[in-house]
């Protein structure tokens, strides 16, 4: 933890006040990689590179934070989804990154199965699916989290299964 704080501290230090984008980002990955060694329980890693490091103008270094998010998400999904959550939305939404949206997405789904992940995070990749024009596998995947017991609420199963009907007319049409 003291090395986290060291590692922010140091681009506001006195006579020091480098923008993120001035920072060497091979050596900030390399600290928040090592600090998630030294503590692989903490997230603040994750979520300062999610959300502060990953937020330059500069592609290439925006792109190297993204990834070590991703990267770190597979070494403990049930606890790191939220960081990866966060990137899926800034992907879909800033970067209109529909393709790799549905990467972090999918991972998301596929490994953190956990009941603390809520609804909306377990339906991000059909959203994104939908978004993409790609509703049979929204269809698909929308039906699978219904027969799996993710939506519990009976309001949210009626919700889900109106929406299915959506699907549907829309499948329908396209096909005339």
């Amino acid at each position: 933890k003291l090395t986290m704080l060291y590692l922010q501290a140091f681009d506001s230090q006195a006579g020091n006040a480098a923008p993120f984008k001035q920072l060497n980002y091979e050596h900030l990955e390399g600290w928040l990689s090592r600090i998630l060694e030294l503590d692989p329980v903490g997230q603040y890693p994750l979520f300062v590179a999610s959300r502060f490091y990953a937020e330059v103008p500069d592609k290439a270094k925006r792109q190297r934070m993204m990834n070590l998010v991703y990267r770190e998400f597979f070494k403990d999904p049930e606890r790191r989804w939220p960081s990866l959550a966060y990137q899926t939305l800034v992907a879909q939404n800033r970067l209109k990154d529909l393709p790799l949206a549905q990467t972090y997405a999918h991972a998301i789904s596929q490994y953190a199965k956990g009941d603390d992940v809520p609804l909306w995070v377990k339906l991000l990749e059909p959203a994104i699916l939908e978004e993409m024009g790609e509703l049979e596998k929204a269809l698909s995947l929308i039906r699978e989290c219904l027969e799996r017991g993710f939506i519990k609420s009976p309001d949210d199963v009626r919700a889900f299964q109106n929406h299915l009907q959506w699907i549907d007319r829309q499948l329908a049409e396209r096909k005339q």
